[in-house]
């Protein structure tokens, strides 16, 4: 059976790069995929319309309950899509919310994971959100040592209940030595 390859990554880490390369060599055209495009090439885990679709509801009228609930469905829906494994990017965290996978394991043929300097991921997020750099910084520290979604960032497993603490969770930022001169 066709199943999902997952393009996992924190926000803001290339995976619309990743994305992009991966629809042009998937369609094989004489011009550029316009990015507009990239998700006849390469599907979105968490877009509404999938919901949507399955159920033939208005998201407005499903709960983040009922989203959950329906996570695994839409992610067999996706890996039936197609008769060859079919890209899905993710930045969801692979863990349970009420039980249920945020990553299906029975849908997924595999995964490519992209890793980003989180100095770079946090400039790009700072320049996205139009914050400053130190703003950001401060702000999104905990969620990248934590894997929540970062402020501002929206997502449908966003309700989901807090796993035990991680020893990472009381990680504390200290500042870079400067650089040595000379």
């Amino acid at each position: 059976m066709p199943g999902i390859i997952w393009l996992a990554s924190y926000p803001k880490s290339g995976n619309t790069w990743l994305r992009a390369f991966l629809a042009n060599y998937i369609a094989d055209a004489t011009t550029a995929v316009p990015i507009n495009d990239l998700p006849q090439h390469v599907l979105g885990d968490n877009l509404i319309l999938h919901y949507e679709q399955l159920t033939g509801i208005p998201a407005v009228e499903l709960s983040n309950k009922d989203f959950n609930r329906l996570r695994p469905k839409v992610h067999e829906w996706l890996a039936r899509s197609q008769t060859q494994e079919v890209f899905v990017k993710t930045h969801s965290v692979m863990r349970k919310i009420r039980g249920v996978p945020s990553i299906t394991p029975s849908a997924t043929a595999g995964a490519v994971y992209v890793v980003r300097n989180p100095l770079d991921v946090a400039v790009s997020f700072a320049h996205h959100y139009q914050v400053t750099y130190g703003r950001r910084r401060a702000a999104g520290r905990n969620s990248l040592c934590r894997g929540t979604p970062p402020p501002g960032h929206r997502s449908l497993d966003s309700g989901a209940r807090r796993t035990p603490r991680h020893p990472a969770d009381s990680a504390r930022h200290k500042p870079r030595p400067p650089w040595p001169r000379g």
